[in-house]
C-alpha cells in the first residue's frame, strides 16, 4: 500500500511540475540576455540571446525591416536596430524544426535631450515659498 501511494504521489508531482509558457509550449527556444525596455532614449538598440543548435531567429523591426543574424558557435545571437522616434513595435522569432517561440515587445523611443524649461512663478507663489523658508 505503500509503494503505491508513494508511486502516486511521485506521478502528481511530475505532471504539477511540468514547464508551461505564457504562449503555451514547453520548449523556450530564445533565451534573452536582458529583459527589453519600455522606453530608452537611444537610437539604436542591441537586442542578444542564446538559442539551442539548430535554431534560427529572426528579429523584425515595426512589421518592416527583417533582420536575421548569424548564429555563433554557442548559440549566441545579438542584432542592432534602428529605433524611431516613438512607439517600436519588434518581433523576436525563434525557429526549430516545428517549434515556433515569439517574443514581441514595444519599446518607445523618447528624446531626453529636450531644452531645460524655465520655470516661471507666480508673484503670490514667489511670496508663499520667500515667507516658508524664513
Amino acid at each position: 500500500m505503500r509503494r503505491i501511494t508513494a508511486l502516486l504521489i511521485a506521478v502528481l508531482l511530475l505532471m504539477a511540475s511540468s514547464p508551461a509558457f505564457a504562449d503555451g509550449t514547453e520548449i523556450q527556444l530564445l533565451h534573452l540576455n536582458s529583459t527589453l525596455p519600455a522606453t530608452t532614449d537611444q537610437a539604436v538598440y542591441t537586442i542578444s540571446g542564446k538559442v539551442d543548435e539548430g535554431t534560427s531567429v529572426e528579429v523584425k523591426l515595426n512589421n518592416a525591416d527583417l533582420y536575421k543574424p548569424d548564429i555563433g558557435p554557442f548559440g549566441m545571437f545579438y542584432q542592432s536596430v534602428n529605433l524611431k522616434m516613438g512607439k517600436n513595435s519588434i518581433d523576436i522569432t525563434a525557429r526549430k524544426g516545428g517549434l515556433v517561440q515569439v517574443i514581441k515587445c514595444l519599446i518607445t523611443r523618447k528624446d531626453n535631450n529636450e531644452p531645460v524649461k524655465k520655470l516661471e512663478l507666480s508673484p503670490e507663489l514667489k511670496e508663499a515659498i520667500s515667507i516658508s523658508f524664513k
